[in-house]
Parts: C-alpha cells; sequence; structure tokens
C-alpha cells in the first residue's frame, strides 16, 4: 500500500537527512519500493525546504511526488501554516512546538507536539541529533516502518564516533513519542 510523508521546515534543521533515513529503510533494510525528492528556498540557511517520501510494499512507485500525505512532519510556523491543511483524513501531523507556536487545525487528523529541538539541546546538547530523535519518535507514532530496522540505518549512517549518541538519541526518540501517547515504554519496536 502506498504511505506519504510530507517533512517541511527551513534550513539547517534536518529535513532532508530525516527524508533519507526514512527512506533508506525503507528500501535497504526492509526492500520496499520507495522514493524521496526535496526542494530548498533560495537560502541554504534559514530558508523553506521540504521533502517527501513516497513508499510503496506491494508494486513499484509509478509517481514519485507526493499528492496527499498521510504524514505530515512541520519544523517550522511558516511551513505548518502552508501545508497543515494539505493531509489525508486521519492522517497524521507531527510538529515540535518549539518552532511552531500555532499548529495546524485539520478536524480529521491527529496532531502530536513533539519537542525535539528542546530535547535535542536540553539533554544533548547537540542540535546535529534532533533529526534522529524526530526519526525515533515518528515511526513509534506512525508505526510506518519497524523501530530496529531505522536504529541499523542510523547505526551505519553516522561517524563512528557519534554512534552511541545518535542511539542514546534514538532511544529518547522512542521515550518521547511513548509520553505524547500516553504509553509504556515496549521493547524491540
Amino acid at each position: 500500500m502506498r504511505k506519504e510523508l510530507r517533512i517541511v521546515g527551513y534550513g539547517g534543521q534536518g529535513v532532508v537527512t530525516l527524508s533519507m533515513l526514512i527512506v533508506t529503510t525503507a528500501t535497504l533494510q526492509l526492500n520496499k519500493y520507495a522514493t524521496q525528492t526535496d526542494a530548498y528556498g533560495p537560502q541554504s540557511r534559514g530558508g523553506d525546504v521540504w521533502a517527501e517520501v513516497v513508499i510503496d510494499d506491494e508494486e513499484p512507485i509509478d509517481y514519485p511526488k507526493v499528492i496527499m500525505p498521510d504524514y505530515l512532519i512541520a519544523l517550522s510556523q511558516s511551513a505548518a501554516t502552508v501545508f497543515g491543511r494539505d493531509i489525508k483524513p486521519n492522517g497524521i501531523i507531527i510538529i515540535d512546538p518549539t518552532t511552531v507556536k500555532k499548529p495546524p487545525v485539520k478536524k480529521d487528523a491527529k496532531l502530536y507536539e513533539v519537542p525535539v529541538q528542546k530535547v535535542a539541546m536540553d539533554e544533548f546538547n547537540a542540535p546535529v541529533v534532533a533529526n534522529v530523535i524526530l526519526l525515533a519518535a515518528f515511526l513509534r507514532i506512525s508505526g510506518l516502518l519497524p523501530l530496529d530496522a531505522a536504529r541499523n540505518v542510523v547505526k551505519t549512517s553516522v561517524p563512528p564516533k557519534a554512534v552511541e549518541m545518535n542511539m542514546r538519541a534514538f532511544d529518547r526518540g522512542i521515550k518521547l513519542a511513548e509520553e505524547v501517547l500516553g504509553l509504556g515504554s515496549t521493547p524491540g519496536g
């Protein structure tokens, strides 16, 4: 079944990296069909950036762009405002309340506020791990891909000296999602 994800924010937040981690998990770890596209505003840092991921576990993807996302991750206020209503009924919207103060309003979507950037700074003193925290949180909330497969991709995608911190960030993302969902921890993912 085709699933579509749009990740939007501004340059420097790891939007494209997050999309690449998701598509790599789908293709290399799980042998699913997947595509990733991205676009930038005129500025490389601080300008608008968005990435789209399409995953299908049944057939090759005939059109690589998102038509109507099942999932939206919004990391900036302007992105949340522009893209917040463009989601399938019963879709999932994840925002970071650190940078999105007015969440999008879509009656038939589930909205989750996940403060990944605050956690990355307060607990890791490393904003670069925010996308790993968000990867784990998104997958725990959505169930789109298995957590263990994504953990393997993170392990092989970061420099060896950063593996330990990124594994802690990944685990923190799972716990953060469970806090947002009001759940207890579940082992293994």
